[in-house]
């Protein structure tokens, strides 16, 4: 539960949780909210950098004071990714090895057969 509590030596106090906070200088359409719900926590805003006005960036750049923690979400799924690049990088070199025995079995299953038809 978030709420916003006030205090008289601190001003406005925010006692929950962010995350891709942004504000944005016109209201977006549905399907411009549908397209970043679908997108998930890691979505990339590129596409709505000119009607953004408060940006995430911004606001992690910005000094804090209590006990702020920041937890990147987006960090493993890039490692994920590039892991997966390199699987299937692997996976590709080992098809191609894999076609070539098929190849050199054929080959030598041929040379069985015309042996043994002699």
């Amino acid at each position: 539960f978030n709420r916003l509590s006030y205090s008289t030596s601190s001003g406005y106090i925010f006692g929950g949780q962010l995350y891709q906070f942004n504000v944005y200088s016109q209201a977006l359409s549905s399907t411009e909210v549908k397209k970043i719900a679908e997108g998930g926590l890691c979505f990339d805003l590129t596409e709505f950098a000119e009607t953004r006005v408060l940006k995430w960036e911004h606001i992690l750049s910005q000094s804090r004071s209590g006990s702020v923690s920041e937890v990147s979400m987006c960090e493993w799924k890039k490692e994920l990714y590039s892991r997966l690049d390199v699987s299937e990088e692997k996976l590709v070199n080992i098809t191609g090895q894999l076609n070539t025995t098929l190849e050199e079995l054929g080959t030598v299953k041929g040379h069985l057969n015309s042996t043994q038809e002699e």
